[in-house]
Order: C-alpha cells, then sequence, then structure tokens
C-alpha cells in the first residue's frame, strides 16, 4: 500500500512496481471471520491496546509466531525450522522493544482508513503510469485472491501472476515461483525499469 501511495504522489521517482499481496480493496464477499475479528479489535481505540497486551502475557514468542504462520500460510506445516525460529527470536526481540503495540495498531488504523475510502485508492491504482507487476496467492486469507482479480481487470496494464496454493507469503512460501515471475516481468520492461548496471 506504501508503494502505491508512494507512486501515486511522486511517480518521477518510480520506475516500476513489484507487488506482492498488497492491501488492495475487496469486491463485497463474505470475510474470514479470523481477519475481520481482529482487524476490528485493532481498529477500536483502547480495546485494540488491551488485545494486543493481553495476546503478549498470554502467549510466547513461539506461540505468536505458530498463530501468525497458521493464518499467513496456505499450509502451515511446510514452513521450515529455519524460517520458524528466526520468527520466533525476532517476536521475542520485538516483545522487548517499546511502542511495538503502539506503532502495530497506528499501521493497521491507518491501513483501515485507506481501505475504507476504495473508490479513491482505486483510482489511485488505476492512475499508476509505471510498469506493475501484482504477485498474489490464491489461498491468500489476508487479501483474498478475489481483490487481486478484481485489480487485474480494473487495471488491464498490470502484470499478474496467481499463484495457486499460495498463501499471503508467496516470497517465503514458493520464492521460486516469486523470483521467476520477477525475472520474466523485468526482462519485459528492461527498457522502462532499467536501472545503472541492468544490462551487466
Amino acid at each position: 500500500m506504501i508503494s502505491i501511495l508512494h507512486a501515486h504522489a511522486r511517480l518521477d521517482t518510480v520506475a516500476g512496481l513489484v507487488l506482492v499481496d498488497p492491501s488492495i480493496p475487496v469486491p463485497r464477499q463474505r470475510p474470514d471471520l479470523r481477519v475481520a475479528r481482529d482487524f476490528a479489535l485493532y481498529a477500536t481505540p483502547g480495546l485494540g491496546e488491551l488485545y494486543l497486551t493481553a495476546v503478549r502475557w498470554r502467549t510466547t514468542p513461539r506461540q505468536q509466531v505458530e498463530r501468525v504462520l497458521e493464518l499467513c500460510f496456505a499450509d502451515p506445516e511446510s514452513v521450515s525450522a529455519e524460517v520458524t525460529e528466526a520468527s520466533v527470536e525476532l517476536a521475542g526481540f520485538r516483545r522487548a522493544v517499546r511502542g511495538t503495540d503502539r506503532a502495530f495498531l497506528q499501521a493497521a488504523r491507518s491501513l483501515a482508513w485507506v481501505l475504507a475510502r476504495p473508490g479513491r485508492y482505486r483510482a489511485m491504482m488505476a492512475g499508476l503510469d509505471v510498469p506493475v507487476l501484482l504477485i498474489h496467492g490464491e489461498q491468500d486469507r489476508l487479501v483474498p485472491v478475489a481483490a487481486a482479480r478484481d485489480a487485474a481487470a480494473a487495471c488491464r496494464d498490470w502484470d499478474t501472476a496467481l499463484l495457486p496454493g499460495v498463501g499471503h507469503t508467496p516470497q517465503l512460501e514458493a520464492p521460486d515461483d516469486v523470483i521467476a515471475a520477477i525475472r520474466s516481468w523485468a526482462n519485459r520492461h528492461r527498457g522502462v525499469i532499467a536501472g545503472p548496471g541492468a544490462g551487466r
């Protein structure tokens, strides 16, 4: 979302965009109940703060990571031990950083504010006059694939790669497919997005 907002405001600084399961408007449909519940809690002043405090006290960093992986991965069992352990270490570190919850809630609420005005956001997306690659997992629970299909239909100049059996984190679930999609897209738009040394 930040990339789209920045490109809209300062298109002269952007040569191209690769969007991986971005926060984009979702067509009307039945939401994932857990995602809808969590974001409703985050969006409510006071309640969001209490909820995050309760989560911190009632769960260990490992339990917190397992909860996130279950939500973000199409198949949580496919997560490598290396990714899990690195995530647990990071979660433990974040708990010791002051202001983490406040920053998280600010981000969640600002995201919700932009998505609450989908018409303006869609106009920004459609107005991007640079090459755009949209990569999206078909099993994404946070941003349903219907949102990606809707964006692809509205922004016909975009390139779109929908990955079957993949959730919200294609870069972790199917890194080879993500790299292949980016390389193919970059080669097709080499003359537009090439920077210094791109030909080497």
